[in-house]
C-alpha cells in the first residue's frame, strides 16, 4: 500500500485508478469521506479489501457500504476528488 504522503483522498484516488474503479471521493461533514464508486464485481471486491485494510491500519475508523444507491450526477470513466464538503448521501 502507498504512503499517506499527499493525503488520504489521494491515496484512495491512486488505488481506485490502479484497480480501474470509476467514481468520486469528497469530504463529507467534518471527519468523514463520501465515496461513490462503480466497477465490476472483482474490482469492487478488491477496492473494499483496500478500504478494510485502511481500517485495520487506523486510517479510517469504519466503513459503511450502501449498494445500488442513486447517484445524483453521472460518474466519469475515471476516479476524481470532488472539492468541497458534501452534506447528503
Amino acid at each position: 500500500m502507498a504512503s499517506l504522503a499527499g493525503g488520504f483522498r489521494k491515496l484512495v484516488l491512486r488505488n481506485a485508478t490502479e484497480m480501474g474503479i470509476a467514481g468520486t471521493i469528497q469530504r463529507y461533514y467534518v471527519d468523514n469521506i463520501l465515496l461513490k464508486i462503480e466497477g465490476n464485481g472483482e474490482q469492487l471486491d478488491q477496492f473494499f479489501a483496500f478500504l478494510r485494510l485502511c481500517v485495520r491500519q487506523g486510517m479510517m475508523s469504519s466503513i459503511e457500504i450502501k449498494e445500488n444507491q442513486e447517484i445524483p450526477y453521472p460518474l466519469r470513466d475515471d476516479f476524481t476528488i470532488r472539492d468541497g464538503h458534501g452534506t447528503s448521501g
